[in-house]
């Protein structure tokens, strides 16, 4: 058999992941006494749950974000291309003061834009 998509991404030597796939000790971090005394349970909880979401990440789950980070790239250069390609063909040649336009097919209508 194959190897699934993660398992070949994961092929992939990348060694960074994105800090926004990352749990921050600093998330939903109420300090102010009027909070803590307005819900004080609530903010225990939330404490607890700040503790469990940022504890030491499993091997698994390190290959998790590892695929995420790179699916992430991946989608930021679909990004770019679809990018260029938009501005290639949006792109209208303009007459500026000391540059002439020479191009006859340069003014495009909206509708020829997409």
């Amino acid at each position: 058999m194959g190897k699934s998509r993660v398992e070949q991404k994961n092929d992939i030597t990348r060694r960074q992941v994105y800090h926004f796939l990352l749990g921050d000790p600093g998330m939903a971090n109420y300090a102010d006494k009027v909070i803590k005394k307005l819900e004080p349970d609530a903010i225990k909880d939330l404490k607890k749950w700040n503790r469990k979401f940022n504890e030491p990440y499993t091997d698994d789950e390190v290959r998790t974000l590892l695929y995420l980070s790179s699916i992430v790239d991946e989608l930021w250069e679909n990004q770019i291309k679809l990018r260029q390609t938009i501005e290639r063909e949006t792109q209208d040649h303009l007459s500026v003061f000391g540059h002439e336009d020479t191009v006859e097919d340069s003014r495009t209508t909206i509708r020829q834009k997409r």
